[in-house]
Order: C-alpha cells, then structure tokens, then sequence
C-alpha cells in the first residue's frame, strides 16, 4: 500500500516550552507505540504465535503492545481476521469476547475500559504502519492555506467593551472654569483604545506561521478549516484521538446530479472529535504506509 494520511491529535504542543521540533516526532511516537509494526523493530513476529508456543523454550519476554478501539474499530478489525466473526449484535462484551477467542498471540489479550476496547499484545495483529513523517510530502498541501484565512479565537476587548474607542472624560466645569491643567488640556474627543488598538475586540489565540519544513501542527480549528478546503488533506484515512485511538474513517459513496456515483472520505468522526478537543490541542498530520 502506498503513502497515506493520518491525523494525530495530542493534548498540547510539546514544542511551546521546549521549543524543539524533534520533540513533536517524539510525542507523536509515544502515542502510535501501540499501532507500528514490530518486525520493524528487530521482533520475530512468528515467535509469539499460539501456534508455535513451546512451554519449554518460551520467547524472551517483551513490553506488550497496548492499543485501543471503538466499537466500530473493532468490527473493522474482526472483519480482517481468520476465522473469526463478527457477532450478530456487536456489543463491547460480544466483540472482546470473540477477539479473545481468536487471538492468536501469546499474551493476546482484549478487555473493556469505559466505552473502549483495549488490546495488549507482545505483537499487534492488526498493526497500522512501520514508519511515519510528521507531514511528509503532505506539507505542501497545508502552506496551500493563507494564514489570513485561518480561523482566530477573539473576544471583545474589556477596556473599551468592545467599541474600540474611550470616551472624552466628563467635567462638570467648563474648560475654562476646570481647577488643574490636565483638566482644562483634557481630550473631548474619543481616543481608540490602547489595548486592542481601536479594534473592538482582542485575538485570543494567534494561528502559528504556515509551516516552512515538515514539522507542521494545528488548533482544532484550523484543521477544521483545512478539511473544509478540498484538498487531498481532507482525505486521510484514519485519526488518532485524544485517548489514542486509531480510528480509520469509513468511504460512503456520493452521487452526483449526472448520477455518477464516487467515493468520498466520511469525516463525520473526525470532525466531531475535533469540534470538542479542549484548548491546547494540536493536531498533527503524518505521512506513513499502510499496515
């Protein structure tokens, strides 16, 4: 399978103390640890097969994989499997339940935390990719994106209450009659307001520059902005959530008015997880192949 694109969406920026782009390969490494393919890694897969278990020469032990699904994910993945099936109603319990009787590694495991599923493994069966970029060859479609059409967070400006301007001080005196200089030398006219410069209202959250290398990062909202733009970016092929779960993003077929009908990528999911991420999330495109 060729190149593809995923999202990766992490609880703040690494790079905003730090200041050090490796940094964000780091964190996005750390949070797909339980989805890369660990023959890539110097593990023999075949090794910790049930199928080729011998109790007396077990395979030297290893820090599980762990991974986790939906619902969803878990069919997805149920459907890829040998001999396995998904259940007639695909609840957390009936789906655990028939990823245990088909795992096929040593130590394979699936239970239930919250409304997910978690996998923990010496090898995931159902690995995502061996290696990755952060933005790859993707990079170029972002800069794409004038940074003035980015969407900004702005509040009214407090000083002034959103007017933009602060109103002539009042006297009761005539300026002649007025007991001090400043008094008598004061401003009748508004003047615009030093804290938001005569806007009305103050940019909370500036966008970061349009990216010059491959090391680009996004606010929620800007990613938004990106998927609305129709570029081959609003077609990745899965995301990574907050809580580390891989979700690939299903195709639902369209129809144009000549009755054509074509795929397009449903990011209904991926929207959705974006609309509610909390302040301080970035989301981070990588480039990788498929698993």
């Amino acid at each position: 399978m060729g190149a593809t694109i995923t999202y990766v969406m992490l609880a703040e920026d690494p790079r905003k103390d730090r200041g050090d782009n490796g940094t964000l390969y780091y964190e996005v490494m750390v949070a797909l640890e339980g989805y890369v393919g660990r023959h890539m890694q110097d593990l023999e897969p075949e090794d910790y097969l049930k199928s080729n278990h011998d109790p007396s020469n077990p395979p030297e032990p290893v820090e599980p994989q762990v991974w986790r699904m939906t619902a969803d994910q878990a069919v997805y993945e149920l459907r890829l499997r040998d001999g396995a099936a998904v259940p007639d109603e695909p609840t957390l319990n009936s789906l655990a339940a028939e990823l245990n009787r088909t795992a096929a590694y040593v130590g394979e495991e699936y239970r239930i935390e919250d409304d997910l599923i978690v996998g923990s493994s010496p090898y995931n069966p159902e690995w995502k990719f061996n290696s990755f970029d952060v933005g790859g060859r993707f990079v170029d479609l972002f800069t794409e994106i004038h940074v003035d059409d980015w969407p900004r967070e702005q509040a009214p400006c407090a000083n002034c209450d959103g007017k933009g301007e602060i109103p002539p001080e009042s006297f009761v005196l005539p300026r002649a009659l007025r007991l001090t200089a400043a008094a008598r030398n004061a401003n009748d006219n508004a003047t615009p307001c030093p804290r938001c410069g005569g806007k009305g209202y103050r940019t909370l959250v500036e966008p970061p520059p349009p990216p010059e290398d491959s090391d680009p990062a996004f606010s929620p909202d800007q990613m938004l902005k990106i998927l609305n733009n129709g570029t081959e970016a609003a077609e990745p092929q899965a995301f990574v959530d907050l809580r580390g779960t891989w979700q690939y993003l299903p195709v639902k077929m369209i129809e144009d008015e000549d009755g054509r009908r074509y795929g397009e990528t449903d990011l209904t999911l991926f929207k959705a997880a974006l609309s509610a991420a909390p302040p301080g999330t970035i989301v981070v495109p990588i480039e990788h192949d498929g698993g």
